[in-house]
Protein backbone atom coordinates (compact mmCIF):
# COMPACT_ATOMS: atom_id res chain seq x y z
CA UNK A 1 0.00 0.00 0.00
CA UNK A 2 2.72 2.22 0.72
CA UNK A 3 4.50 1.70 -2.37
CA UNK A 4 1.22 2.31 -4.35
CA UNK A 5 1.15 5.69 -2.67
CA UNK A 6 4.59 6.12 -3.35
CA UNK A 7 3.70 5.87 -7.31
CA UNK A 8 0.70 8.07 -6.77
CA UNK A 9 2.78 11.33 -5.24
CA UNK A 10 5.48 10.22 -7.82
CA UNK A 11 3.22 10.64 -10.90
CA UNK A 12 1.23 13.71 -8.97
CA UNK A 13 4.77 15.28 -8.64
CA UNK A 14 5.58 15.13 -12.40
CA UNK A 15 2.45 15.99 -13.89
CA UNK A 16 2.58 19.17 -11.86
CA UNK A 17 5.75 19.69 -12.60
CA UNK A 18 5.68 19.73 -16.03
CA UNK A 19 2.07 21.94 -16.59
CA UNK A 20 2.97 24.95 -15.74
CA UNK A 21 0.00 27.70 -15.00
CA UNK A 22 -0.56 29.74 -18.20
CA UNK A 23 0.56 32.79 -16.38
CA UNK A 24 4.20 31.35 -16.91
CA UNK A 25 5.02 31.37 -20.60
CA UNK A 26 1.56 31.24 -22.68
CA UNK A 27 -1.01 33.90 -24.25
CA UNK A 28 -4.61 32.28 -23.91
CA UNK A 29 -4.82 31.26 -27.20
CA UNK A 30 -1.70 29.48 -27.28
CA UNK A 31 -1.98 27.64 -23.78
CA UNK A 32 -4.08 24.94 -24.36
CA UNK A 33 -2.30 23.87 -27.72
CA UNK A 34 1.43 24.43 -26.24
CA UNK A 35 1.60 23.75 -22.20
CA UNK A 36 3.09 20.01 -23.03
CA UNK A 37 5.88 21.32 -24.95
CA UNK A 38 6.82 24.39 -23.56
CA UNK A 39 6.75 23.19 -20.20
CA UNK A 40 8.61 19.82 -20.76
CA UNK A 41 11.26 21.28 -22.79
CA UNK A 42 11.71 23.47 -20.09
CA UNK A 43 12.37 20.93 -17.73
CA UNK A 44 14.50 19.03 -19.97
CA UNK A 45 16.26 22.00 -20.64
CA UNK A 46 17.27 22.69 -17.36
CA UNK A 47 18.24 19.75 -16.53
CA UNK A 48 19.99 19.34 -19.39
CA UNK A 49 22.03 22.77 -17.61
CA UNK A 50 22.11 21.16 -14.25
CA UNK A 51 23.92 17.98 -15.52
CA UNK A 52 26.56 20.46 -17.29
CA UNK A 53 27.59 21.91 -14.08
CA UNK A 54 27.82 18.73 -12.01
CA UNK A 55 25.42 20.21 -9.28
CA UNK A 56 24.55 17.95 -6.86
CA UNK A 57 21.54 15.71 -7.01
CA UNK A 58 20.19 17.25 -3.65
CA UNK A 59 20.30 20.56 -5.07
CA UNK A 60 18.67 19.37 -8.28
CA UNK A 61 15.68 18.02 -6.10
CA UNK A 62 15.60 21.58 -4.39
CA UNK A 63 15.48 23.41 -8.05
CA UNK A 64 12.75 20.45 -8.82
CA UNK A 65 10.68 20.96 -5.35
CA UNK A 66 10.78 25.11 -5.87
CA UNK A 67 8.85 24.41 -9.33
CA UNK A 68 7.06 22.41 -7.92
CA UNK A 69 5.23 24.06 -5.49
CA UNK A 70 5.44 26.79 -7.58
CA UNK A 71 2.88 25.88 -10.13
CA UNK A 72 1.63 24.04 -6.82
CA UNK A 73 0.72 27.91 -5.73
CA UNK A 74 -0.07 29.42 -8.80
CA UNK A 75 -2.77 26.74 -9.24
CA UNK A 76 -4.39 27.19 -6.20
CA UNK A 77 -4.04 31.13 -6.54
CA UNK A 78 -6.01 31.32 -9.47
CA UNK A 79 -8.70 28.41 -8.46
CA UNK A 80 -7.86 27.33 -11.89
CA UNK A 81 -9.13 23.66 -11.55
CA UNK A 82 -9.40 23.26 -15.51
CA UNK A 83 -5.37 23.29 -14.69
CA UNK A 84 -5.31 21.30 -11.62
CA UNK A 85 -7.15 18.04 -13.59
CA UNK A 86 -4.40 18.83 -16.00
CA UNK A 87 -6.65 20.24 -18.54
CA UNK A 88 -9.03 17.32 -19.39
CA UNK A 89 -6.28 14.53 -19.03
CA UNK A 90 -7.12 12.74 -16.30
CA UNK A 91 -7.36 9.85 -18.88
CA UNK A 92 -3.16 10.31 -19.62
CA UNK A 93 -3.08 10.19 -15.48
CA UNK A 94 -4.64 7.65 -14.98
CA UNK A 95 -3.14 5.04 -17.10
CA UNK A 96 0.07 6.64 -16.11
CA UNK A 97 -0.73 5.03 -12.47
CA UNK A 98 -1.57 1.90 -14.12
CA UNK A 99 1.35 1.98 -16.11
CA UNK A 100 3.61 2.54 -13.20
CA UNK A 101 2.02 -0.09 -10.73
CA UNK A 102 2.41 -2.45 -14.08
CA UNK A 103 6.47 -1.36 -13.86
CA UNK A 104 6.87 -1.63 -10.45
CA UNK A 105 5.75 -5.50 -10.57
CA UNK A 106 7.63 -5.94 -13.83
CA UNK A 107 11.54 -4.50 -13.05
CA UNK A 108 13.41 -6.37 -16.01
CA UNK A 109 15.63 -4.45 -18.03
CA UNK A 110 17.05 -4.88 -21.01
CA UNK A 111 20.27 -6.71 -22.28
CA UNK A 112 21.64 -3.57 -23.07
CA UNK A 113 20.19 -1.60 -20.28
CA UNK A 114 21.88 -4.43 -17.99
CA UNK A 115 25.32 -3.78 -19.40
CA UNK A 116 25.50 -0.18 -20.48
CA UNK A 117 23.03 1.91 -19.97
CA UNK A 118 22.72 1.10 -16.02
CA UNK A 119 26.16 1.95 -15.44
CA UNK A 120 25.63 6.10 -16.51
CA UNK A 121 22.82 5.97 -13.65
CA UNK A 122 24.54 4.21 -11.64
CA UNK A 123 27.28 7.02 -12.15
CA UNK A 124 25.00 10.00 -11.97
CA UNK A 125 22.78 7.97 -8.43
CA UNK A 126 26.38 8.08 -6.89
CA UNK A 127 27.34 11.84 -7.80
CA UNK A 128 30.04 10.51 -9.79
CA UNK A 129 29.52 13.73 -12.65
CA UNK A 130 30.00 13.72 -15.84
CA UNK A 131 34.02 13.78 -15.94
CA UNK A 132 33.67 9.98 -15.26
CA UNK A 133 31.47 8.55 -17.21
CA UNK A 134 35.01 8.45 -19.89
CA UNK A 135 35.42 5.68 -17.49
CA UNK A 136 32.80 3.56 -18.45
CA UNK A 137 31.62 0.95 -21.07
CA UNK A 138 30.20 2.76 -24.27
CA UNK A 139 31.16 6.16 -22.95
CA UNK A 140 29.94 8.10 -26.23
CA UNK A 141 26.66 6.90 -25.67
CA UNK A 142 24.40 9.87 -24.75
CA UNK A 143 23.87 10.15 -20.87
CA UNK A 144 21.06 12.72 -20.42
CA UNK A 145 18.07 10.30 -20.59
CA UNK A 146 20.00 8.07 -17.71
CA UNK A 147 20.64 11.50 -15.93
CA UNK A 148 16.75 12.42 -15.50
CA UNK A 149 16.32 8.41 -14.78
CA UNK A 150 18.83 8.97 -11.43
CA UNK A 151 17.27 12.37 -10.59
CA UNK A 152 13.59 11.16 -10.55
CA UNK A 153 14.61 8.28 -9.20
CA UNK A 154 15.41 10.45 -5.79
CA UNK A 155 12.54 12.33 -5.83
CA UNK A 156 9.95 10.15 -4.20
CA UNK A 157 10.18 8.86 -0.84
CA UNK A 158 11.42 5.89 -1.46
CA UNK A 159 14.79 6.06 -3.32
CA UNK A 160 13.66 2.70 -5.76
CA UNK A 161 15.33 3.15 -9.28
CA UNK A 162 12.32 2.01 -11.24
CA UNK A 163 10.36 5.73 -9.76
CA UNK A 164 13.00 7.07 -12.43
CA UNK A 165 11.18 5.17 -15.17
CA UNK A 166 7.95 6.11 -14.40
CA UNK A 167 9.05 9.74 -16.28
CA UNK A 168 9.47 7.46 -19.11
CA UNK A 169 6.17 6.20 -18.99
CA UNK A 170 4.82 9.79 -18.24
CA UNK A 171 6.60 11.64 -21.25
CA UNK A 172 5.47 9.33 -23.77
CA UNK A 173 1.98 9.32 -22.55
CA UNK A 174 2.01 12.95 -22.91
CA UNK A 175 3.42 12.47 -26.43
CA UNK A 176 1.36 10.45 -27.65
CA UNK A 177 -1.92 12.57 -26.17
CA UNK A 178 0.08 15.77 -27.54
CA UNK A 179 -0.33 13.88 -31.17
CA UNK A 180 -3.81 12.86 -30.73
CA UNK A 181 -4.49 15.93 -29.55
CA UNK A 182 -4.20 17.29 -33.40
CA UNK A 183 -6.58 15.56 -34.87
CA UNK A 184 -10.01 16.94 -35.19
CA UNK A 185 -11.99 14.48 -33.31
CA UNK A 186 -14.14 15.34 -30.18
CA UNK A 187 -12.57 14.36 -26.80
CA UNK A 188 -14.39 11.18 -26.51
CA UNK A 189 -13.37 9.84 -29.81
CA UNK A 190 -9.76 11.32 -29.18
CA UNK A 191 -9.55 9.32 -25.70
CA UNK A 192 -10.68 6.46 -27.72
CA UNK A 193 -7.72 7.12 -30.35
CA UNK A 194 -5.47 7.29 -27.50
CA UNK A 195 -5.89 4.14 -26.06
CA UNK A 196 -5.79 1.93 -28.96
CA UNK A 197 -2.51 4.07 -30.11
CA UNK A 198 -1.43 2.60 -26.74
CA UNK A 199 -2.61 -0.58 -26.94
CA UNK A 200 -1.03 -0.87 -30.26
CA UNK A 201 2.73 0.27 -29.32
CA UNK A 202 3.06 0.21 -25.66
CA UNK A 203 5.37 -2.76 -24.34
CA UNK A 204 7.31 -3.29 -21.25
CA UNK A 205 10.83 -3.26 -23.42
CA UNK A 206 10.01 0.74 -23.75
CA UNK A 207 10.05 1.15 -20.19
CA UNK A 208 13.16 -1.57 -19.46
CA UNK A 209 16.03 1.66 -19.29
CA UNK A 210 16.46 2.12 -23.06
CA UNK A 211 16.82 5.83 -24.19
CA UNK A 212 14.76 5.62 -27.36
CA UNK A 213 11.48 6.26 -26.00
CA UNK A 214 12.58 9.85 -24.91
CA UNK A 215 13.71 10.14 -28.18
CA UNK A 216 10.74 9.38 -29.75
CA UNK A 217 8.45 11.30 -26.95
CA UNK A 218 10.40 14.54 -27.95
CA UNK A 219 10.87 14.22 -31.38
CA UNK A 220 6.46 14.06 -31.25
CA UNK A 221 6.72 17.18 -29.52
CA UNK A 222 9.07 19.21 -31.89
CA UNK A 223 6.97 17.97 -35.03
CA UNK A 224 3.86 18.44 -33.25
CA UNK A 225 5.11 21.95 -32.78
CA UNK A 226 6.38 22.72 -35.96
CA UNK A 227 3.15 21.77 -37.44
CA UNK A 228 1.66 24.00 -35.14
CA UNK A 229 3.64 27.19 -36.37
CA UNK A 230 2.88 26.32 -39.86
CA UNK A 231 -0.69 25.96 -39.58
CA UNK A 232 -0.73 29.32 -37.54
CA UNK A 233 1.99 30.87 -40.49
CA UNK A 234 4.63 31.01 -37.22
Amino acid sequence: MIEILNILFQVFFLFVLNFFPKQFFFTKNSYTKNVHIFSNIFILITLLFLSFIDLRIKFVLIILYFIFFLNLFFIFKNKSLNIFIFNNNWLVFIVVIVLSISLSVNLKLGWDVQNFWIQKYLNFKNELGLNNLGNLARSEYPYLGTYIWAIFSETSFFKFEYLGRIYFIYIFCISLKRLVDFTDYDESDKSLLFIIILFLIYNLNLISGYQEILVFSYLIFLSTYMYYLLLNKF
